[in-house]
């Protein structure tokens, strides 16, 4: 688990982030936790992503619904988009009571079943 956002209170971009390991070009498959603290009431959040390692483009977008903003937090998965470089921006942040926002990142692979 890699942490791209830790208790954020306002909009912005997160620092690039490598999700490759040694010889890999490029992960395909891609699971993001977001956790929020303090209520907030519009969260919406969105992946960039580079394959050159200096321009990023919005490769997803995700806005929590109530249910996952009352719970506080939620996973979505991003499959089929190889890239080496990551970064998260929070988009909008509103509501609550100095709402918080952690985002996490997990890299996987398909298993083969035989």
């Amino acid at each position: 688990m890699i942490t791209l956002i830790k208790d954020a209170t306002t909009t912005g971009i997160s620092q690039g982030t490598s999700i490759i390991d040694g010889n890999d070009t490029g992960q395909d498959i891609h699971s993001f936790q977001v956790i929020t603290n303090g209520s907030p009431t519009e969260l919406i959040v969105s992946v960039l992503g580079t394959i050159n390692g200096s321009e990023y483009d919005c490769i997803a977008s995700h806005t929590l619904n109530a249910t996952e903003l009352v719970n506080g937090s939620t996973i979505f998965h991003l499959v089929n988009k190889p890239i080496p470089k990551i970064k998260i921006r929070i988009d909008k942040l509103e509501g609550g009571v100095s709402p918080q926002v952690s985002v996490y990142y997990f890299k996987g692979s398909v298993s083969t079943w035989e």
